[in-house]
């Protein structure tokens, strides 16, 4: 753990019920109405008073609070990954001035959560770095000058401090930067204006007064699994199976098929926006042309899923775990793996074989140790699939992919 300090989440309590709406709805973006200040800010513009107002900000996610102005854009994604426990992105963005959109003074707090263990210090020290060697290559690009880089604590959670400068049609430009590391988030602070006012009270006090909160939020009373996921049924009519919304940090992607006239493959990724590890969810069906025995699913199960990631392996060693329910028959099992190229973290594969009659449907789960103790696999292969093999439709040949992908991750 990176500090002593854990949340409670006591804050949360009120919001509850929004909570559990955010569950069923998956994602939200609002500009919130305005409530009542925590200091204001008078400046003249054009001989008219504005009152700028600001207020402590706590953010639904439980990761921060800060002062921010009122008038604001807000976007937050829970992903539940257990039983209980949700993860949350989280982003939140103004203009310095608060008042209106000004895209050369703004300010944004930017909040991402690990589905994963907590990191360690020395872990948390790691991605601070590689994730200010971005800032720096970015703006570099752009042909900015990196003023500060170093390193900086605040609530015991280890941070980064950056400066650059850039010009804009031969205006000088800053973005301040903080980045922040809990036991179990990623927490980023952006401050983009002219030069002249990047240290002004206004700014500075958008940075001071973020306080960090570790842990994630857990659900007392949970509801279902999987609420407010999408069904999608495969082209074949053989399956049907529930993914959350595409969501740029936690789900990037929407599912992807491939097909051809005996196998369906469709391919779904979780991404840890923290740590940067991948989850793989594949789900693969199958029209033989004989009914399947336990035999040939055992051999199926071994040749296609487990000899390309389990070295050495043999059909004989191959220990399934085998159940019958309404006539449709499962296979469940474990392995330790070797890692495939260029993914080091991948370790464990989850493997759920169901057969009926000529067709089969395996659920296929590649994911390092630490995603895999989450809940999150076990979760995916029990409430997540729903094989209907009676619906079966052979594919139209206009849906035949022609070019093949690679099963292997």
């Amino acid at each position: 753990m990176i500090s002593n300090l854990h949340m409670s989440n006591l804050f949360l309590r009120p919001t509850k019920p929004l909570l559990i709406l955010l569950l069923g709805l998956s994602i939200l973006s609002i500009t919130p109405q305005y409530a009542v200040a925590q200091f204001e800010i008078n400046t003249d513009t054009r001989g008219e008073k504005k009152k700028e107002e600001w207020e402590n900000h706590i953010s639904l996610s439980g990761i921060f609070r800060s002062k921010f102005p009122q008038n604001y854009k807000y976007k937050l994604y829970p992903f539940r990954y257990n039983t209980e426990n949700v993860a949350f992105s989280v982003e939140i963005v103004a203009s310095l001035d608060g008042v209106g959109e000004d895209k050369n003074k703004s300010i944004l707090i930017k909040a991402v959560q690990s589905f994963g263990d907590s990191l360690t210090m020395r872990e948390a020290k790691r991605l601070l770095n590689k994730e200010a060697s971005k800032y720096v290559r970015s703006l570099k690009k752009m042909g900015g000058s990196v003023l500060v880089n170093e390193d900086i604590m605040r609530d015991d959670f280890p941070g980064k401090r950056l400066y650059f400068t850039y010009f804009d049609n031969g205006v000088k430009y800053g973005i301040r930067i903080r980045i922040y590391m809990t036991d179990t988030a990623r927490v980023e602070q952006v401050l983009t204006a002219p030069a002249n006012i990047m240290y002004s009270y206004r700014s500075d006090d958008f940075f001071d007064s973020l306080k960090l909160f570790d842990g994630v939020t857990k659900l007392e009373d949970p509801p279902p699994f999987g609420g407010g996921w999408t069904d999608h049924v495969s082209n074949n009519k053989a399956f049907t199976v529930k993914l959350p919304p595409v969501d740029s940090d936690f789900t990037p992607s929407p599912p992807q098929y491939t097909i051809t006239p005996t196998k369906e493959v469709m391919r779904f990724r979780f991404v840890d926006p923290v740590v940067g590890e991948t989850v793989f969810y594949n789900v693969y069906s199958y029209k033989l042309k004989n009914r399947i025995s336990y035999n040939m699913a055992k051999r199926l199960l071994f040749s296609q899923h487990v000899k390309k990631f389990v070295e050495n392996a043999s059909i004989e060693s191959l220990d399934t775990k085998s159940s019958i329910n309404n006539h449709i028959y499962d296979m469940s099992a474990r392995f330790i793996i070797s890692p495939p190229k260029g993914k080091p973290y991948l370790s464990s594969l989850l493997l759920k074989m169901r057969y009926a009659g000529d067709s089969a449907i395996v659920q296929e789960i590649i994911s390092s140790s630490n995603h895999a103790n989450t809940g999150l696999p076990g979760l995916l292969l029990s409430k997540t699939l729903q094989y209907h093999p009676e619906k079966y439709r052979a594919p139209d040949p206009s849906e035949i992919t022609v070019k093949k992908t690679s099963d292997k991750k």
